[in-house]
């Protein structure tokens, strides 16, 4: 449309005809009949209007006029249809005068964009919307006429009956024109208002009768669907703030409301989808809990209820034995079980309840919990590590490390990790002298899982077995090449492995025994060998974690029919075979097996004081080689039948030994005695106590040399920090170490406060 340029006009009425011109105009708009109209002939004279100060005589006769045709016109074409399709004939009224506005809005444009601005008055689009709510919606007959029909349309919709979803949606809009976003106190009063309320009581109601006729996981998968139909509803007729309120109330009312009845519902709830590892239903469950403000938090209490007694029922099985006396579950048992609950639970964390940083943290609150119920613990993890290591020539190198990854996960959680350090220490050692190890790197894999949770001076003393046992090699490997040029007079192939005292942990093989003089000859030997080789060195001989193989001749007594194997004895009177094996023995076991060369017949008291062993090593060597099936015993016991060995008990070589296998290596009983006695726990505990106290010793002066003065308080919270990788060390053992720290003049008290300390350099 293209605007002439405005010529003066000197006729003072001419702004009389203007407006006459220009209402007849917004009247035939209004009308829907505006085919005849010249838009710039209304315009220019709308122009000329506001030009000539005139604007306000024009905004007043646009609100007269709008005010007219609403009351007369848009009222009566409403009321005619009352009955008949009322809710399409006020969306039509609406959009009409809508469309009218906007063609007003640009006949009027100029006036719009100058006059309107200083006069205080709402735009003109805007008027026509007031005008259309302040006498057609805000009538109270319309306004409760339309409320209930809209609001019974919802209803409809939800008990999935036919509705004209078209004006339903009109309607909504319709009712948001009427303001902006700031003001929406029509809308609110005409429908969400009374709609939210009507959802409120609608699924109360509903609620409470898909609980009594469905199970949790129903209910849960009932209440998703209902969530995403209320949701796709909102999106269609509703706006954002509306959508936001409608789902809050739908979450409160369905899910909120009833959470303790969804978890702990029989057959059902969260406790028992937990337990049967239904992760679909968790998944769905969890979904709708983390939308009300109590849901993570009951999910995780249910879910630690579980666990917690879950774990505490592992750990204290141990202590449980059978009608025989035996452990219910061995040490590698309890771990499998502690190793599999946490699987489960990980199963859970990433396929149920999408890795919620909440539960992550209480899971390992948890774990922590009942892993270091028992002080056993530790001990119980080194085992299972060290049955996992020997059983490698069953189990590929993949099973391996994955077994032993995850025992590294419930080291994590192990508070006294020194505990666990002296232990392992301890198996490790046996596995490396006895050959019986996996693939080195398997070993060097669990050591360096170690060594990332604790860091590297945890560590130094297993990496300094490994470069022992690779400098052992180097040495042994020379002495055969000595041995070759200079051999030993006993005849015997001696394999030696000379380790550093300070890197293995002191067990068995520390006392003095009877050695027999050839294997003592065989030292000398080698003692000649490496003193010479390694002038400043003393070799000790550490007897009990050695090995051996003895040639044994077992001599049977057979029938006289079998002629054709016969070796007449020396009294030709008895027909005896001889069949010779190999035994792979321990160096206890060689000790012990020795002294039936000298004697037919021994008591255990007999063989204690010739061998000088320790009294539960013979007990133990004896016990793996005199008990089962009574051809594959190496000793009988012909005096005393117990369980338990005692120092009468008489003991002679079993001659009707059999085996298939030229060599039979020989192990000590396996199960509850691989675990420490009370004795022998208490003497462990005692040895790290007191490297406990040289350790807090030690952090107590890095920290204090450091800070140079520290109150009590904060004294033992950075202590505290620096050896809680290591153990969490007990304040009273702290506030000890401190009193002997002063009294070695280490630290001292500082002269104006008693509870602030010092350090002496």
């Amino acid at each position: 449309m293209r605007i002439r340029s405005f010529q003066p006009v000197s006729d003072p009425t001419q702004h009389i005809q203007s407006w006459d011109l220009l209402r007849k105009a917004i009247t035939e708009i209004l009308n829907q009949n505006n085919s005849g109209l010249s838009f710039e002939e209304l315009y220019r004279n709308a122009y000329v209007m506001v030009l000539s100060k005139h604007g306000d005589k024009l905004y007043n006769g646009l609100k007269l006029t709008l005010e007219n045709h609403v009351k007369q016109r848009v009222l009566k074409r409403l009321n005619d249809s009352w009955n008949d399709n009322f809710l399409g004939t006020l969306n039509k009224l609406w959009s009409e005068h809508s469309i009218a506005m906007h063609l007003i809005r640009d006949i009027l444009m100029y006036m719009d964009r100058v006059y309107i601005p200083n006069s205080g008055h709402p735009g003109i689009y805007i008027t026509g919307i007031q005008t259309f709510r302040k006498y057609v919606l805000e009538q109270s007959h319309v306004a409760d006429n339309l409320s209930n029909i809209i609001l019974s349309m919802v209803k409809s919709e939800r008990n999935n009956e036919f509705i004209d979803k078209v004006a339903l949606k009109d309607a909504c809009k319709m009712l948001l024109h009427m303001g902006n976003s700031s003001d929406r106190s029509l809308y609110e009063q005409l429908f969400e208002k009374e709609f939210l309320k009507d959802t409120k009581i609608y699924y109360e109601h509903k609620s409470q009768k898909m609980l009594m006729d469905n199970s949790a996981d129903l209910y849960v998968e009932n209440v998703q669907e209902i969530l995403k139909k209320e949701c796709e509803f909102a999106e269609l007729y509703l706006d954002k703030v509306t959508e936001k309120k409608l789902m809050q109330d739908l979450n409160e009312v369905l899910v909120k409301n009833h959470i303790h009845t969804i978890i702990n519902m029989e057959n059902s709830g969260m406790l028992y989808l937990l337990k049967n590892d239904m992760l679909p239903q968790l998944a769905n469950m969890y979904s709708l809990f983390k939308n009300v403000p109590t849901g993570i938090e009951n999910t995780v209490k249910c879910l630690s209820q579980y666990v917690r007694e879950t774990g505490e029922y592992y750990v204290n099985s141990f202590d449980k034995v059978g009608d025989d006396g035996q452990a219910v579950v061995t040490p590698v048992k309890l771990i499998e079980n502690l190793i599999g609950l946490r699987d489960r639970c990980e199963n859970f964390l990433i396929n149920a309840f999408h890795r919620d940083e909440q539960i992550k943290r209480s899971l390992i609150e948890d774990f922590e919990y009942f892993v270091n119920l028992s002080k056993k613990t530790p001990e119980y993890l080194s085992l299972y590590i060290d049955d996992r290591l020997k059983k490698h020539l069953k189990e590929q190198e993949g099973d391996i490390e994955a077994a032993t990854s995850k025992a590294m996960i419930l080291f994590k959680y192990i508070v006294d990790k020194d505990m666990f350090e002296a232990y392992y220490r301890k198996h490790l050692s046996k596995r490396l002298l006895h050959s019986k190890t996996a693939l080195d790197y398997s070993e060097k894999h669990v050591v360096d899982k170690i060594k990332h949770e604790c860091g590297g001076s945890f560590t130094s003393k297993m990496d300094g077995m490994f470069q022992d046992i690779e400098a052992a090699q180097l040495i042994q490997t020379t002495y055969k090449e000595y041995c070759q040029n200079s051999p030993s007079s006993s005849g015997i192939d001696l394999t030696i492995r000379v380790l550093k005292p300070i890197n293995w942990p002191s067990s068995i093989g520390e006392e003095v025994v009877n050695i027999p003089s050839e294997l003592t000859s065989a030292f000398n030997h080698f003692s000649t060998f490496y003193t010479h080789k390694f002038k400043s060195r003393k070799l000790k001989l550490h007897w009990g974690l050695g090995t051996a193989e003895l040639k044994v001749t077992f001599y049977n007594k057979i029938k006289n029919d079998d002629k054709s194997q016969l070796e007449n004895s020396t009294s030709g009177n008895l027909n005896i075979r001889k069949e010779t094996k190999i035994l792979i023995v321990s160096t206890i076991h060689m000790l012990m097996l020795l002294e039936f060369n000298k004697n037919e017949r021994l008591t255990f008291k007999e063989l204690k004081d010739s061998t000088k062993l320790p009294e539960k090593e013979l007990k133990r060597a004896l016990m793996s080689v005199s008990m089962g099936k009574a051809n594959q015993r190496i000793l009988t016991r012909v005096v005393g039948n117990g369980k338990e060995i005692q120092y009468t008990d008489e003991f002679t070589v079993n001659d009707n030994f059999t085996s298939k296998f030229a060599k039979i290596r020989i192990t000590n009983v396996t199960g509850k005695t691989e675990v420490e006695n009370e004795t022998e726990r208490r003497k462990t505990k005692e040895v790290l106590e007191g490297d406990r106290k040289a350790e807090i010793d030690a952090a107590i002066v890095r920290v204090m040399k450091a800070r140079k003065s520290l109150n009590h308080n904060n004294l033992i919270t950075e202590v505290t920090n620096v050896l809680c990788k290591r153990f969490r060390p007990e304040i009273s053992t702290i506030k000890k170490c401190i009193e002997t720290l002063i009294e070695r003049d280490f630290l001292k008290r500082n002269d104006k406060d008693n509870k602030t300390y010092e350090y002496v350099a």
